[in-house]
């Protein structure tokens, strides 16, 4: 790596001070990406407006947020939480004032998420000169993009202006394929090998966590939201009993239907074999993974979500969706199992009941996932980048 480089990171999620679990990926990959730069500066506008100014609540909810985030530090990266505009010809100046302010110094931009980052990065590109990356994710490839003629037309003009385009997965490439992008590298996204790892004495793990000896366990982990068809994997587990009663299902995160879901567990009288569980450290994650007999993801579109690979990284297989990711990690019946129909409450207990009881060769599923998605083997891809990238505008 080039000495004495400064990253800049530009993203609209990332984990703030008080609330280490809000989408941790990106902080993830800077933890190994950290030791190839002298300093990583990352900047995660807040945007903020007085709800008291939003007579008839028409503003998004993130932009009414209260300014609690703070800025720290991690060793040598330093994130910060800018309260900005939400107006476009604002923010860009403000984020310059505040890289000024700070006396930031950096060489190389990286925006995450297509709208607003890149925008802001493209704005940051001209005023220093600097190369831009961008990386493409899931919402601002599946939905902004394609919402209307304006957002169609604004984000081609983004990404016309970037030195690099990425992408986490073949499917999102191939949609920004209909943007008439096709120069995409694709460098997936991986897991940490140090937390999520085979722990050997699956009793020992179910004792510590509180779960019966005798129970089979279903797992899922993510976001409590629609897009994640938890509802579907609820409803399975009423079809479930009528050819077993030996399984608990854990759902594990939380956000906005949560209540919603417990409801719907409550009034299905699933309470003993449905159990959602708040947000847990990516530690106990990897025991609740470990301790898991199946790790069902039954989303109804994804990109690249870890919690996948980070569970067959636990030995655990897979039983998900086609969802437009899914398929390309789960390419065989040695690590888990599809299903076309994404809603199909009784197609999805047979294929767990089925699924429950293969004797799955842990090994040869630990192996998979680090062959292809360690980050020891994507870190390499990353570093390529940054290194080739034309430093002198």
């Amino acid at each position: 790596m080039k000495t004495n480089n400064n990253l800049l990171i530009i993203t609209s999620a990332f984990p703030n001070n008080l609330h280490e679990y809000e989408w941790i990926f990106i902080k993830e990959q800077l933890k190994f990406i950290k030791k190839e730069f002298d300093n990583i500066y990352v900047i995660r506008p807040q945007y903020y407006i007085n709800s008291k100014l939003d007579f008839f609540n028409l503003l998004p909810s993130t932009w009414k947020e209260k300014p609690i985030r703070q800025d720290y530090v991690i060793d040598n990266i330093y994130v910060f939480f800018p309260k900005i505009s939400i107006l476009w010809f604002i923010k860009n100046f403000q984020i310059k004032e505040f890289i000024e302010k700070k006396k930031i110094k950096f060489d190389v931009i990286h925006s995450h998420f297509i709208y607003p980052s890149w925008e802001i990065g493209n704005y940051l590109k001209k005023i220093y000169n600097k190369p831009h990356i961008i990386t493409w994710h899931w919402f601002d490839v599946y939905n902004l993009p394609f919402r209307n003629i304006f957002w169609k037309y604004k984000i081609k003009k983004i990404l016309k202006q970037a030195d690099v385009i990425t992408t986490v997965s073949k499917s999102n490439a191939n949609k920004l394929g209909l943007l008439w992008f096709d120069n995409i590298k694709i460098i997936p996204n991986w897991f940490d090998e140090k937390n999520f790892c085979y722990i050997e004495n699956k009793n020992r793990l179910k004792k510590e966590l509180n779960i019966p000896l005798n129970k089979k366990i279903l797992l899922t982990v993510w976001n409590l939201i629609s897009i994640k068809n938890q509802k579907t994997l609820i409803l399975a587990c009423k079809e479930l009993l009528k050819k077993r009663k030996d399984f608990i299902c854990y759902i594990i995160w939380n956000w906005p239907l949560k209540n919603e879901l417990q409801k719907l567990i409550n009034e299905n009288n699933l309470q003993d074999y449905v159990k959602l569980l708040w947000q847990k450290k990516t530690e106990k994650v990897a025991r609740y993974m470990n301790a898991a007999d199946l790790f069902v993801f039954p989303s109804l579109s994804e990109s690249f979500w870890v919690v996948q690979i980070e569970s067959m990284a636990c030995g655990t297989p897979i039983v998900a969706t086609i969802n437009w990711w899914s398929e390309e990690i789960v390419t065989s019946e040695d690590y888990g199992v599809l299903m076309k129909e994404k809603n199909n409450t009784v197609l999805l207990a047979n294929k767990i009941n089925k699924w429950l009881e293969k004797q799955w060769n842990k090994k040869k599923i630990i192996n998979y996932v680090k062959n292809n998605f360690s980050y020891k083997k994507i870190l390499s891809s990353y570093i390529d980048l940054y290194e080739n990238i034309n430093y002198t505008l």
